[in-house]
Order: C-alpha cells, then sequence, then structure tokens
C-alpha cells in the first residue's frame, strides 16, 4: 500500500513516508536572511525542528509538540505553545520569545529569552543568557495554552537552574524584571480573518510566578528568603491549620486587554515587583530567634546532596569517559604502529627480493645479446690460447727424419 504525502510524493516504505513528511511540512533548516512561518492550524500538536538558519526570523504560531532548536545564529524566533519541551542547543546571538511545558539550553551564548514554561527553565553549559516574562500575543493565544495543556497563570520562567553553576553564583544567566517590549504576531498578515480564532491577548499575566502545591505540614522557601521571612511565614500559617483553605483571590489571574496599545500587560513590571516566593510574606513584628529545626530546613540538606550526588555521578562519568577513550586510543595506536611496522618489513622485503630478481634477470639478457652478436669464427679463436711460447726447433731431429724418410 503506497503512501502519499501532503506534497503528492508517494512512497512504498512507512519510515521513509513520515521521514520526508516531518523534513517537508515540520521542519526548517538551512535557511539564511529568510522569514520562516507556520500559520495556526500548520502544527497541529507535531513536534517541530530548527536547524542552521541565520538572520531569520521564525514564527510557529501554533500549538506543537516538542520542538528542537539548533545551531541558530542572529535569529528572532517565536515558539507557540508547546506541551513538550524546548531543546534550545549552539544558538548565539539570537532573541527567543517561548511558551512550553520545559526549557532547556545547551551550549548558547548572548540569547534572551522572554519565557513562560511549567516547570522550572534548565541551562547547560551556556552563558549571557538573559530571561524575562513571556512577551507575545496574537488572536487565539489562550486556545492554543488550553490545547497544549498549560496554565498561563503557572510561571516557572525565574526559577532557572544551571547545571554548571554549583555555588549558585549565577554568573552565566539573569533575570530581568523590566517592563518587557510586547510581541504583537501580526495574524492579518498570515491568516485571512485572525479575529476568528480569538481575542488578541496574551494570556500570561506579567506577574504570574510558580505556584507549589500547597501543604500545611511543610513550607518550602526560596534560597533568598531571610530566616525572619520564614519564621514569620510560619507564623502567619499556623492558624489557617484549623480553618478552611480560604478560595483563590479573583484578582490572581488578570488576562491581558485585547488591545494593542502601551497597555500591554494589566500591571506594570516595574511597578509589581516578582516574588521569588509562592507565599506572600506579611509584615509582622520581629519574631522570636527560629529554631534549630527551621534554620537545618534552611540549608536545604536533601537538594544540597542531591547536587553533590549529580556532580559526582557526571565527574565519575567523564572520568569512565575519559579513560575508555585514552585506552581506546592507545589501543589504535599499537595496532597502527604494528600494521605499519609489518607493512614496511613486508615491503622492504619484497623489493630485495625483486631487486635480485632483476639483477639475474638483467645478467641473463646480456648473456644472451653477448652470444646473439658472437661469429663462429670468433669462437674457435676464443678456444685457442694466444699467449702460448712456441717450441724451438731441434736441428738433429729434422736431420734423422730426413735419413729414414730417404733410407
Amino acid at each position: 500500500m503506497p503512501f502519499t504525502a501532503s506534497d503528492g510524493t508517494e512512497f512504498e516504505d512507512r519510515d521513509e513516508y513520515r521521514k520526508y513528511e516531518f523534513e517537508t511540512n515540520y521542519t526548517f533548516k538551512n535557511k539564511k536572511d529568510e522569514t520562516l512561518i507556520k500559520a495556526p492550524g500548520q502544527i497541529q500538536g507535531q513536534p517541530f525542528d530548527l536547524a542552521d538558519l541565520e538572520n531569520c526570523q521564525v514564527f510557529l504560531v501554533d500549538h506543537s509538540d516538542q520542538v528542537q532548536i539548533d545551531n541558530l545564529v542572529n535569529c528572532r524566533v517565536y515558539i507557540g505553545p508547546s506541551s513538550e519541551s524546548v531543546f534550545v542547543r549552539n544558538c548565539t546571538n539570537c532573541f527567543f520569545t517561548i511558551a512550553c511545558k520545559q526549557l532547556r539550553t545547551r551550549d548558547c551564548s548572548q540569547i534572551q529569552v522572554s519565557l513562560y514554561t511549567l516547570t522550572d527553565p534548565i541551562i547547560e553549559t551556556s552563558t549571557n543568557v538573559v530571561f524575562s516574562t513571556f512577551n507575545a500575543a496574537h488572536h487565539g493565544l489562550r486556545q492554543q495554552f488550553e490545547a497544549a495543556h498549560l496554565e498561563p497563570e503557572n510561571n516557572h520562567w525565574t526559577q532557572v537552574y544551571d547545571f554548571n553553576d554549583p555555588n549558585k553564583t549565577g554568573e552565566n544567566w539573569k533575570l530581568s524584571h523590566d517592563a518587557v517590549e510586547p510581541w504583537i504576531i501580526p495574524l492579518d498578515q498570515i491568516v485571512p480573518s485572525p479575529d476568528s480564532l480569538g481575542p488578541l491577548e496574551n494570556p500570561v499575566p506579567a506577574t504570574a510566578t510558580p505556584i507549589v502545591a500547597h501543604d500545611t505540614s511543610m513550607q518550602s522557601f526560596s534560597i533568598d528568603t531571610s530566616q525572619e521571612a520564614a519564621s514569620a511565614a510560619v507564623d502567619a500559617a499556623a492558624p489557617a491549620v484549623e480553618s478552611p483553605p480560604s478560595p483563590p483571590h479573583e484578582d490572581d489571574f488578570v488576562p491581558a486587554p485585547d488591545t494593542t496599545d502601551a497597555s500591554f500587560y494589566d500591571e506594570n513590571p516595574a511597578a509589581v515587583p516578582v516574588h521569588d516566593t509562592p507565599e506572600p510574606v506579611h509584615e509582622v513584628a520581629a519574631p522570636p530567634p527560629a529554631p534549630a529545626a527551621l534554620v537545618t530546613q534552611q540549608s536545604w540538606p536533601v537538594l544540597n546532596e542531591f547536587e553533590a550526588k549529580m556532580a559526582a555521578e557526571v565527574e565519575a562519568k567523564r572520568e569512565e569517559e575519559e579513560r575508555l577513550i585514552r585506552e581506546v586510543k592507545s589501543k589504535a595506536e599499537e595496532e597502527l604502529d604494528k600494521y605499519y611496522g609489518d607493512r614496511t618489513d613486508k615491503l622492504a622485503h619484497r623489493a630485495a627480493t625483486n631487486r635480485e630478481v632483476e639483477d639475474e634477470k638483467k645478467k641473463s639478457q646480456e648473456l644472451l645479446v653477448e652470444m646473439a652478436s658472437e661469429k663462429p669464427w670468433n669462437r674457435v679463436t676464443d678456444l685457442v690460447d694466444t699467449n702460448v711460447a712456441p717450441k724451438p726447433k731441434v736441428e738433429g731431429a729434422a736431420n734423422t727424419y730426413v735419413c729414414m724418410t730417404r733410407g
């Protein structure tokens, strides 16, 4: 049964058909100085790849599955709501606006990310990364968030984890809490009737913070929370254990207005600070000294143990890989030395043998030529020893011979 791609190309093999379809409709690759667009309805929750782009503008104005971004230079990229992870690798001097379940970057430098993420973003071997809150808006964006199962009011963009900064110095990244310029995606230039998709809005509140499940038996605090603030939060939460939880406030999430003017966000991000802890800390009187158990909890021993364990495993794996590489290289060098040694010996032996055979052959040919050019009488004269001295004549013997003849 043949498989027909969206452009009419037919395939007998299903894997070849799927590969062709993905590379044709769900990949932007090897482009330069172009504007690349996928309109609403053209991705529909499928994975997407971006690779090897330079000086390009990219608009993925639809919800998607996993998105992989590799080797981008001087690009501006919009990634609509992704229900899975967005991987950004080997990118330089780029501006990204991304909405996703999880963001991971590796080997990136000089990039800015306006981010919505449902989980904590992770960076690895990356430098000069600037994070700010999600700044895009277009018709139907809220519906795409729902299709990707993302919660606009639950944004973890500030909770960055750097694999290469165990001391949490923050030297590789920083947060920008300044007001971000809205990026209005011009859907009216892409689809005929953008109003039919839904209102023009950014569903992510400018002040959206991470939402953590509330557990009255234990509280967690950010690294920046002081001992006094933690004690105050514990004291404030203590009477709440006996009373039923209060319903959420209606003003916790305020969607952005359907306008394109400067009032893009309902609240000025510069005027409303983004707190690192999800629990508000109320001003109270100076609390008593915290008990030893709280101080121990504030030191995050489990997290420190986990990070130390991960670092040890990574280091052990790196050392093992280096050892294996050294062994393989050493063995390969030995094999090469042996191969070239044997080859040299064989060539030398073959050359010596060929030289002897050639010398014998040359002598035989010279002898044959010499024998062919020689005349018969020369052979006879060669047999005569011309150096022998002539014998002297004997007088008496001659006379005797004459007399005997006469008689």
